[in-house]
């Protein structure tokens, strides 16, 4: 029950993997560019998304807290 499994020299992982990026080197570039490019979204989204929140809590303080009244729930419909 106990059997060995044969174990791969690293320097041929490195080989292969070398050999395959080589022969696909388009796709290697391209799936690199979209980790890069993904990766700057999600960074950018959240930086809009910080600075946003601070801008607009600054103009609330900039109002004055004690002039905004903020209320939750469903409206009435203005529509006839």
């Amino acid at each position: 029950m106990n059997q060995k499994r044969a174990m791969i020299p690293l320097i041929e992982i490195i080989r292969a993997a070398n050999q395959a990026l080589l022969r696909n080197w388009s796709r290697a570039v391209l799936t690199s560019l979209s980790m890069v490019v993904g990766t700057a979204s999600l960074v950018l989204v959240v930086v809009v998304g910080i600075s946003g929140r601070a801008y607009v809590l600054d103009l609330i303080k900039g109002v004055g807290t004690n002039l905004i009244t903020i209320y939750h729930g469903v409206g009435r419909c203005l529509a006839p």
